[in-house]
C-alpha cells in the first residue's frame, strides 16, 4: 500500500494510482477509504464509468441499495455496453423488490452477454418473484446449459424437471 500512497502524494492529481488504492482498499475491506478515493477521482474527472459502477457496489456492500443504483444509472449514462454494469444495477433492483426494473436489467445484460450463466440465473429469481414460473424455469434451464450450478438449484426446487 505505501508505493500508492508514495505516488499520489508525488503525483497528487493522478487518478489512476488513486483508482487502484481504491480497488485495493476495497479488496481488503477499507470501504470508507476506498469511497474517499472514487470521489476524489470524481472531482478530477466525472466521466468515468468505472467508478460509478465501483462506487455502486460498495453501496451495494453495505446494504443502500438505493444510493447502489443511483451509481449505477450514473455508470451506464457515461457507458451503456458493460453488461456487468446493468447485472449490477439489477442485483439491487432485486434486493430492492423492484422485481421489473431487475428484470429490464438483467435483459440489458444478457443482450450484451448471452453467454453469462448468472446474468439468466437471476433474470429467472425476477421472473420467479413477478410470478412468471415457466419463463423463470426457461431462463434457470438457459443458466444450467451454461453450467450455473444454482440454476439448476433453482430448476430442482421449483420447475418440474425430468432427470437424465
Amino acid at each position: 500500500m505505501l508505493d500508492y500512497n508514495d505516488a499520489i502524494k508525488l503525483s497528487i492529481n493522478n487518478k489512476g494510482y488513486l483508482f487502484r488504492r481504491a480497488e485495493i482498499y476495497t479488496e481488503i475491506g477499507d470501504l470508507n477509504l476506498a469511497e474517499s478515493d472514487y470521489s476524489n477521482i470524481l472531482t478530477m474527472d466525472s466521466s468515468d464509468y468505472r467508478v460509478y459502477n465501483n462506487l455502486g457496489r460498495i453501496k451495494e456492500d453495505i446494504g443502500s441499495y438505493d444510493k447502489a443504483v443511483m451509481y449505477y444509472s450514473k455508470s451506464l449514462f457515461i457507458f451503456p455496453y458493460d453488461s456487468r454494469v446493468y447485472y449490477n444495477k439489477g442485483v439491487s433492483n432485486l434486493l430492492l423488490e423492484r422485481f421489473e426494473l431487475a428484470l429490464s436489467d438483467f435483459n440489458s445484460a444478457i443482450k450484451l452477454n448471452p453467454q453469462e450463466g448468472i446474468y439468466l440465473l437471476h433474470k429467472g429469481i425476477a421472473l420467479f418473484n413477478l410470478n412468471y414460473k415457466q419463463e423463470a424455469c426457461q431462463a434457470w434451464q438457459e443458466a444450467a446449459n451454461l453450467s450455473n450450478e444454482s440454476a439448476k438449484q433453482y430448476l430442482i426446487q421449483n420447475c418440474e424437471v425430468i432427470e437424465s
